[in-house]
């Protein structure tokens, strides 16, 4: 009878789990997951009801702020911070070492500021961290309204820190007697109070400063008053708001737990949670509706893991891992999971529903019953129960929430399914990850109607994809960087609006995707092996295998930029194919017939031969807002048989916010003649009609709105012109108004939290250009083309010099470069080229400078041809940012027609010669302060009463020369000046300013020439107190109280860094250290977990190679290695500006420790093949490891 039981018992589990197994439906992607189409729905009896728990509503959680570096690429400054530098070291340009705030003054205090919007209700929660090393009182952590009033504050008093109130300051006790501090602050408007940890230890809990209407934050500030000297260096940031939990274990103690966490075998290690044989736990206020909790992990040896959802102490989800299999409340969900592959979960429990829905690596993957009833979740729980540790990386958990005014679903025109439409798209916009919108908010035109937008949101994404598939869009081609050479991957920084966004966006199906593989400028595998057991399976695991990749006749399409440095690191164009191949076999295991490899760039022999199938552009440079360009450049490529040259339409390359140079952008009229060529002429006659070819069509760019080549409806490139253009030519629906919305104030609120949206830089805008008298150009230098002294012709057919000038036929790179020349770019504002080439080519001149030796976009002006014959150009120099310093070479690159390399009929060019002219009549650009040049972007002009009007500019850095600091409101076009301790207000068309609250009159109402005021400086500085004169040429020069230093800075020798001024680390930052100069010396730290610490220097040096036989470094160090190490100089020059281990100097340390005791360091610069040339730029890397390091100084010997 017992045998017949259990024989029963046993044939009920089978015919179960045979059940459970029907339910999985078998992926046509390979192994036992499930499709994205049909989630899998779990059966699990529910076993208990929890008690209902008392919910609090909180808005919607987000991200306000997550820097790791002060530093910014583009400004100098991270994007949405300011910089007052008024108690601070005295600077002449805008790349400081931001990361650590010096006070020298006892009269005014220094600020590094980050604004946002406006902030009143939920919960913010503040991480960072400070190191304090010297002058320590007077250093504060703040939050402030929009009264610019302390609503939060910390400040050093005595050695320790006090909580600012409306009261007084009082002391908190435990946190006095350390260098640095680590901070976690929540600020609760709700209950108006704040909670504050110091170093993992709750030690404060108290009412905000501010209640009522006044209880909201405008900035946080990491700040000195006015009597302090304090030196602090910055750790990372971050903000997030009305997350139950939100923890990426940065600033947790090392080798522990904090901020509520508990548990056994578990601890921070790394910026990460660790975890073997035990646990961790966190507990939360309750949250309901649809909660949704988040993490990362990687299985290195299949460990078996379990993340658990819970609420009352009673599991709700349960998501566990065997040696093959993911599973949830008991069900198995997805096989074969691939170890030692970094993967992504999120679980999001509907507690309505008694559901919850499952996600692997941003792929819906099963849907399953909640293992109780319950109207919350209030706490986390993961475990490990192996011996071997696995790393969990950040851990989140919040309430979804969709807004009632949540952008509609897309509504696709009824033919868009005729042409397969593809959109370039960059996504660098979530700040604090790239360059960020500072740079791009100074100009108007780039501004998009979502704002300066959050990436990694899906509602920012689900307006992307209703705009995409509203107008006949079918994918997005998503730039895509990865983040180790030899690795398991990662989702990098910049993923965040392909794996945040889209894949967690509620109409992702309708636009599907695909990757371009960013080899230019991100990580590439150092050899097959590194492709095979790391690129290959993150590809498939996270991509193929989703339902929403893009395929073509079964074929999954992988773009690629930067195909020559793949082929370059792998060994050459058969070691790509190879790769190629085997991930074509890897696909075709999952059902597909191949891939699709695309190159970015004009199709070539050399693409063909590493297996690209085809090539498209990803732009057409800064002439691609000409209709010209484009078909040009298409056909030129379409010339190469031996791949397929997929048409690809431009809108231009309008990159002034990060080139400062304007150029325009295609105009809606010929972008629709630019498509309709490729629908009507292009297509037919070149696309195999029956192959993935066929009707194929690719787009540049969705939003490069930096480089100028942006589709995406904004300010100035015809809105929803481009879009409605696809629409029409490729769906043959036309425009549609009720379609083409723009959000609600309301709607931009929820995804515009990053960057402050009334915070616009003022620089100068590009539109100007000034009337001139030809007639009174003097030309004070002139390249003569009948002469080849000095002039190169790159890849010109048939060069000949003549009496007539130098002439020939342009073939692919026709580069006319004159070297050997020396011309003050302040004294040629303009140049005039004179040139026969055929009509409507694109012609561009760049230059290079004794400061600059690069031939870069940025130093460039372009023209189009008027017409037929020899003709003049005249262009005007001075409005390029970098037209400055002493021009040493000059370059003409006379353009190409459509009709191809090489043809003389249609390709020809005669150049004669480029003058550098002269405006005599001109004042001069260049200003004095304290004895220090400063070259002006524009001309001085003068008043109606003859005063020197000077344009405020901060590209110059105008305001760190003066010790001001400048608030410019955009929207009232009001500039408030605050210096030597007076406040100016000025306003652009009133004719008076204001000084400390006191009108004074202009005699004229101000006005901004490329929108840049133009103030009668002098005045102002002699107002509050500087000394100003004008020079024997005219010029202005003003003197400030900090004359001495800045005579000090002038006695410095080239090549020579003493480090003996407080603070001031003389041109050296880093993001992965903190720098910080006191006592003759300059201290470095690490501040990262990277073992590849980099201190860079700021700017080119300058140095001639054969002067200098030396390198000495006396410093002392201590870093975690096992084996001693050595200092890297890393250097390039004006022959190659490659870092590179060739170019590079070594200095052998002793040890790992130098024990206290300075050390000499000498390297030989003779024996270094390299060390030729002009040096140009430098960077110095201490160790490879973590560690900290003090200089005395660094010398290059003569």
């Amino acid at each position: 009878m017992k045998k017949i039981i259990l024989f029963g018992i046993i044939f009920l589990l089978t015919l179960t789990t045979l059940a459970g197994f029907l339910l999985l439906s078998c992926s046509p992607e390979g192994g036992e997951t499930t499709n994205e189409s049909e989630v899998t729905a779990m059966q699990t009896t529910q076993k208990i009801t929890i008690p209902d728990a008392e919910v609090t509503k909180r808005p919607a959680s987000y991200l306000l702020l997550h820097d790791t570096s002060y530093n910014g690429a583009k400004e100098g400054i991270r994007s949405g911070w300011r910089y007052d530098c008024r108690g601070g070291i005295p600077a002449e340009e805008l790349k400081l070492n931001y990361g650590t705030l010096t006070d020298i003054s006892t009269e005014y205090g220094t600020a590094m500021i980050r604004e946002f919007n406006r902030i009143d209700s939920g919960i913010l929660m503040l991480e960072t961290s400070v190191s304090l090393t010297g002058g320590f009182d007077g250093f504060s952590l703040e939050f402030r309204n929009d009264a610019d009033e302390p609503v939060y504050k910390l400040i050093t008093r005595n050695g320790g820190w006090c909580a600012a109130t409306d009261s007084g300051e009082v002391p908190i006790e435990g946190a006095s007697g350390r260098e640095s501090y680590s901070f976690r602050v929540f600020i609760d408007f709700d209950r108006g109070e704040s909670i504050t940890y110091i170093d993992g230890v709750q030690r404060d809990n108290r009412s905000l400063i501010k209640l009522g209407p006044a209880a909201n934050i405008l900035n946080f500030r990491f700040a000195t008053d006015e009597a302090s000297t304090a030196i602090a260096t910055l750790g990372g940031i971050r903000i997030t708001a009305n997350y139950a939990v939100n923890e990426d274990f940065g600033t947790h103690p090392e080798g522990s737990l904090g901020f509520g966490w508990q548990g056994e075998g578990a601890a921070a290690s790394g910026g990460m949670l660790k975890v073997t044989s035990g646990y961790a736990k966190r507990s939360f206020e309750p949250v309901g509706g649809v909660v949704s909790l988040l993490t990362e992990f990687n299985l290195t040896r299949s460990q078996a893991i379990t993340v658990t959802a819970a609420a009352g102490g009673e599991p709700v989800v349960s998501f566990t891992t065997d040696k093959i299999a993911f599973n949830a409340n008991g069900s198995e969900i997805y096989t074969p999971y691939m170890p030692n592959l970094w993967y992504r979960l999120r679980m999001d429990i509907d507690t309505a529903a008694s559901s919850a829905l499952i996600w692997i690596n941003g792929r819906k993957t099963a849907e399953v019953p909640l293992l109780a009833v319950t109207n919350h979740i209030d706490s986390v729980r993961i475990e490990n129960s192996d011996s071997s540790p696995v790393s969990f990386d950040g851990v989140s958990v919040f309430e979804k929430i969709l807004a009632d005014d949540y952008p509609a679903a897309p509504v696709k025109p009824a033919g868009e399914s005729e042409y397969t439409v593809g959109m370039n798209v960059c996504s660098l916009w979530k700040e604090g990850t790239h360059w960020g919108w500072s740079c791009v908010s100074a100009y108007e035109d780039p501004e998009p109607v979502l704002g300066y937008y959050d990436e990694g949101v899906p509602e920012t994404a689900d307006w992307e994809l209703k705009y995409m598939a509203e107008h006949g869009i079918d994918f997005q081609a998503f730039c895509w960087y990865a983040t180790a050479s030899d690795a398991p991957l990662k989702a990098g920084h910049l993923a965040a609006q392909l794996h945040d966004g889209y894949m967690y966006a509620e109409y992702s199906d309708a636009v599907k995707y695909c990757l371009i593989w960013e080899c230019q400028n991100a990580a590439r595998p150092s050899n097959f092996n590194s492709w095979r057991d790391y690129f290959v399976p993150y590809l498939l695991e996270y991509y193929i295998k989703d339902s929403r990749h893009m395929v073509i006749d079964n074929q999954p399409v992988l773009c690629v930029f930067g195909a020559g440095r793949l082929s370059e690191t792998l060994g050459g164009e058969a070691n790509v194919k190879k790769c190629f191949d085997y991930l074509e076999e890897e696909v075709r295991k999952l059902g597909f017939d191949g891939m699709i490899y695309l190159s970015c760039g004009s199709a070539s022999d050399s693409l063909a031969k590493m297996g690209f199938d085809g090539s498209y552009a990803y732009n057409w440079g800064t002439s691609g807002c000409e209709l010209a360009t484009n078909v040009n450049g298409i056909l030129n490529s379409a010339r190469n048989k031996s791949m397929y040259t997929v048409p690809t339409i431009s809108v231009g390359f309008n990159s002034i916010p990060w080139h400062g140079i304007r150029y325009p952008m295609m105009t809606v009229e010929d972008f629709n003649a630019a498509h309709t060529w490729v629908r009507d002429e292009y297509l037919p006659k070149y696309a195999d009609k029956d192959s993935w070819q066929d009707k194929f069509v690719m787009l540049s760019t969705w939003n490069e709105y930096g480089e100028g080549t942006y589709i995406m409806p904004s300010a100035g490139n015809g809105g929803f012109g481009y879009l409605d253009v696809i629409r029409s030519v490729y769906a043959g629906a036309e425009p549609d108004e009720s379609l083409n919305t723009v959000p609600t104030a309301a709607q931009r609120e929820r995804i515009n939290h990053l960057y402050p949206q009334y915070r616009r830089l003022l620089r100068k805008t590009g539109y100007y250009s000034e009337t001139v008298d030809v007639s009174a150009l003097t030309p004070i230098f002139e390249i003569d083309y009948s002469s080849k002294a000095d002039v190169s012709v790159g890849s010109a057919l048939n060069p000949v010099f003549a009496a007539d000038g130098l002439s020939g036929t342009v073939n692919g790179d026709t580069l006319i470069i004159k070297s050997g020349i020396s011309v003050k770019a302040s004294e040629s504002p303009y140049i005039r080229v004179t040139l026969d080439v055929p009509k409507g080519t694109p012609c561009e001149v760049f230059y290079i400078t004794d400061k600059d030796t690069s031939w870069t976009q940025n130093k460039s002006a372009q023209f189009t041809a008027k017409g037929e014959g020899l003709t003049e150009y005249l262009i005007n120099m001075s409005e390029k940012n970098l037209w400055r310093d002493t021009v040493v070479g000059f370059r003409v690159d006379p353009g190409q027609t459509a009709a191809g390399a090489g043809d003389p009929e249609h390709n020809y060019f005669r150049l004669v010669k480029a003058e550098f002219l002269n405006c005599p009549e001109r004042p001069s650009r260049t200003i004095y302060i304290n004895g220090r040049e400063c070259e002006l972007q524009l001309w001085p002009e003068l008043s109606e009463k003859g005063e020197i009007l000077i344009s405020w500019d901060g590209r110059v850095a105008l305001h760190y020369r003066l010790s001001a600091f400048d608030t410019w409101d955009y929207a009232a076009k009001t500039l408030t000046i605050e210096m030597n301790g007076h406040t100016a207000v000025f306003t652009v068309g009133k004719d008076s300013w204001t000084l400390d609250g006191e009108t004074r009159q202009l005699g004229y109402p101000l006005y901004a020439t490329d929108g840049l005021p133009m103030l009668p400086l002098a005045d102002l500085c002699e107002a509050v107190g500087y000394a100003c004169s004008l020079n024997e040429k005219g010029e202005l020069c003003i003197d400030t109280p900090l004359k001495a230093h800045y005579e000090h800075v002038g006695s410095r020798i080239k090549g020579q860094w003493e480090f003996d001024t407080l603070g001031d680390t003389e041109g050296w930052s880093s993001s992965h250290m903190s720098l910080f100069v006191s006592g003759g010396g300059l201290t470095v730290n690490s501040i990262s977990d990277t073992t590849d610490p980099i201190i860079s220097y700021g700017g080119d040096i300058d140095l001639t190679a054969s002067e200098y036989t030396a390198l000495e470094v006396r410093c002392r160090y201590k870093y975690t290695s096992a084996y001693a190490q050595h200092i890297s100089v890393y250097f390039t020059t004006d022959s190659d500006g490659t870092m590179s281990e060739t170019m590079s100097i070594k200095l052998p340390m002793s040890s790992t420790d130098s024990g206290g005791e300075w050390e000499t360091l000498r390297a030989d610069l003779t024996a270094i093949p390299s060390w030729k040339g002009i040096i140009k730029q430098l960077r110095f890397d201490p160790f490879n490891a973590v560690g900290s390091m003090e200089i005395d100084y660094i010398r290059f010997v003569r």
